[in-house]
C-alpha cells in the first residue's frame, strides 16, 4: 500500500489482530560512531484503531549481547508522556520511535574498507491483551549516525 510522507513506495498497513509481534534483523557494514535505530510508523487518522490504549508496546533492540527494552502507550501523543522522549515526528504524522542506540567502535574496524559488522535484531510487540488492534501503518526501521554536537 503506498502511503503520502512514507519512506518507501509501498508500507505495511495492520488490518486487524489480537497479537501483534513485527520482528526483523540486519547484518550490515558500518563505519566507527554511535548510532540509533527507529521505527517508522504512522496510525491511520480518523479511524477507531482498536484497543491500543490498554496495554503499552514493547520495543526490543539488540546488538550483540547488548538488549535494550522500552514501552509506549499506542497512539503516541505530540505531548511528552512516559516513553515519549523517544518519539520524534515528522511530517504527514509519520514518527520515529527510537528503538535503541549502539557504537561502532573502532578497534572492531576491518582494515580494507575503515568498516565493522554489525547484527542488529528488532522487535515492536503487543500480545498481553487480547482486544483486536488495527490501524497502523509500518514503514520500517531506520538506522541513523548520530551527529555529536559541536
Amino acid at each position: 500500500m503506498g502511503k503520502q510522507g512514507a519512506r518507501f513506495a509501498e508500507v505495511a498497513y495492520l488490518k486487524s489482530v489480537c497479537w501483534l509481534d513485527l520482528k526483523g534483523e540486519i547484518r550490515t557494514k558500518l563505519p566507527p560512531g554511535t548510532y540509533t535505530l527507529s521505527w517508522v510508523l504512522q496510525f491511520k487518522e480518523g479511524e477507531h484503531n482498536g484497543k491500543w490504549q490498554d496495554a503499552p508496546v514493547t520495543f526490543t533492540f539488540t546488538n550483540g549481547s547488548d538488549v535494550q527494552m522500552s514501552e509506549i502507550e499506542f497512539p503516541p501523543t505530540r505531548e511528552r508522556g512516559e516513553g515519549q522522549n523517544r518519539v520524534q515526528w515528522r511530517e504527514n504524522e509519520w514518527f520515529e520511535y527510537c528503538a535503541g542506540s549502539f557504537t561502532v567502535e573502532r578497534d572492531n574496524l576491518e582494515i580494507a574498507d575503515s568498516t565493522c559488522e554489525v547484527d542488529l535484531k528488532f522487535e515492536l510487540k503487543e500480545t498481553v491483551d487480547l482486544w483486536w488492534k488495527s490501524g497502523l501503518f509500518v514503514d520500517g526501521v531506520l538506522i541513523q549516525q548520530q551527529i555529536p554536537s559541536a
